[in-house]
């Protein structure tokens, strides 16, 4: 092939450069030689008539992506979408991506019905109300909640409301005393060990609020309304 079929081609000066292993300078001799004899003008005119066709497909590929918005704020679906471009539904979803489209927020679900539903599962733990839902979780058979807003509230709380949760911050703690021992002086290392043997005295701990302007203290207020409301 001589350097005007590979110019042809759509190679630039500097991959002919490289592929022919001659100086830049001397490729841009011998097109100019092609272009004086006028071998190279209907080369140029294929090549500028290529960019004018490029801009025009970005015209055309905004004047789709105009219609695939407006087609899918009607109500159409993806694949609907997708099928009449011969493309698929993911392809339709990132062509969305780099629009101004946003997709409308689902409805809220609404609750479920039916006769296990109707019953109470038991008394929720958080704030002392029926529980409707079925048990989730490993620990939900202990410790039931009525609602997700509850469960967070439990998890924020339960250390100031659970005896049983105490007590296992409690062990964690002196398990945590006992491996530092060199940390801490002898007594609190030898009442550590007699809490992991279950010889140490119960601490009279009452009902404790946690500190003010803490997650954990607006959980408690919540769930103390709903405690006095559900027991009135």
């Amino acid at each position: 092939m001589t350097i005007l079929d590979l110019f042809r081609s759509g190679l630039s000066l500097k991959s002919l450069s490289k592929r022919l292993s001659i100086p830049k300078e001397a490729v841009r001799e011998e097109l100019l030689r092609f272009y004086t004899a006028g071998e190279l003008r209907d080369v140029l005119m294929e090549r500028k008539l290529s960019r004018i066709s490029v801009k025009t497909s970005k015209r055309q590929r905004d004047e789709k992506l105009a219609s695939i918005v407006s087609r899918r704020e009607a109500g159409e679906t993806l694949r609907e979408i997708g099928e009449s471009y011969g493309r698929s539904r993911e392809r339709v979803r990132q062509w969305l991506l780099g629009t101004d489209y946003r997709r409308p927020r689902r409805l809220p679900r609404l609750p479920k019905q039916g006769p296990k539903y109707l019953e109470p599962r038991g008394t929720c733990c958080a704030c002392w109300g029926p529980v409707y839902r079925p048990a989730v979780g490993p620990r939900n058979p202990e410790n039931p909640t009525c609602s997700k807003e509850c469960a967070n509230d439990w998890n924020q709380t339960r250390y100031h409301l659970s005896e049983s949760y105490r007590q296992i911050a409690r062990k964690s703690s002196a398990r945590y005393t006992v491996k530092n021992a060199h940390k801490y002086p002898e007594s609190l290392v030898r009442t550590a060990n007699k809490i992991l043997q279950g010889k140490a005295l119960e601490p009279r701990e009452r009902l404790r609020a946690p500190m003010e302007g803490t997650k954990s203290r607006a959980a408690w207020d919540r769930l103390m309304r709903l405690r006095a409301k559900n027991t009135a």
